[in-house]
């Protein structure tokens, strides 16, 4: 798209593509520009690269408020018996739930690795660290 001028449409449909499904090949598809004129826009142009960074925020919002909601309120399955379908079961997600909690309380939920060195017979490891200075 060299040389050819994005209308202030075109730019925010793209934004408000872009803040609602985070996918930049989407976005400029719906505004018709390409992924390169977004790139290039970005560098070129201050205020649509905060605008990008803003649609990026959104769009992580949403993405965030998706996995809270199936680890939390959880998602309705249909259960089936003998090919009809007799009832539903919520179903939660652990795994996104411990993603959440590890990404907001980091200081609580990390995982922590313990290292321990020893040296010969269990004994104390001692390190020696040398520093060398060529002369010139």
């Amino acid at each position: 798209m060299k040389g050819k001028r994005i209308t202030e449409r075109q730019r925010a449909t793209f934004l408000a593509e872009y803040a609602a499904c985070g996918s930049l090949t989407r976005a400029a598809g719906a505004a018709g520009v390409s992924r390169a004129w977004v790139y290039n826009e970005r560098d070129r142009n201050a205020d649509f690269a905060a605008e990008l960074e803003e649609a990026h925020s959104i769009a992580c919002d949403h993405l965030m408020a998706e996995a809270r909601r199936r680890a939390v309120d959880g998602v309705e399955e249909p259960v089936f018996y003998q090919g009809v379908q007799c009832g539903s079961v919520q179903r939660y997600s652990d795994k996104l739930l411990a993603m959440l909690l590890k990404g907001l309380m980091p200081e609580v939920f990390r995982e922590r690795i313990e290292t321990r060195h020893t040296g010969a017979d269990g004994g104390t490891l001692r390190i020696v660290e040398e520093i060398i200075v060529e002369a010139e």
